[in-house]
């Protein structure tokens, strides 16, 4: 338990950032499957679509200012391009 009013706050910010955190990355993997299942399903006007949507999602959970990203940037970057190739693509086989 904190016993310094600083730690204490700190203890107060920390449990607000862990959900807001939570909650981002939750975001992003909900807008991945999305766009997953998209392209799975072979409707490539629709995983367009979801891609477009799922852009603003990747972009908050790195910013570009690289202040304490909820992933490392190859791992953003990767996904993003490894749904728009396979958007272009459309084929069964899994991401």
């Amino acid at each position: 338990m904190a016993n310094i009013a600083s730690a204490r706050k700190r203890a107060r910010q920390d449990v607000k950032r862990n959900a807001h955190n939570t909650a981002l990355r939750s975001r992003y993997r909900t807008a991945i499957k999305a766009v997953r299942k998209a392209i799975e399903a072979g409707d490539k006007v629709k995983a367009q679509a979801q891609l477009s949507a799922s852009q603003g999602v990747i972009a908050k959970i790195f910013p570009q200012e690289y202040s304490s990203p909820l992933h490392q940037p190859f791992i953003c970057c990767r996904q993003g391009d490894s749904l728009s190739i396979r958007r272009t693509l459309i084929g069964p086989a899994t991401l």
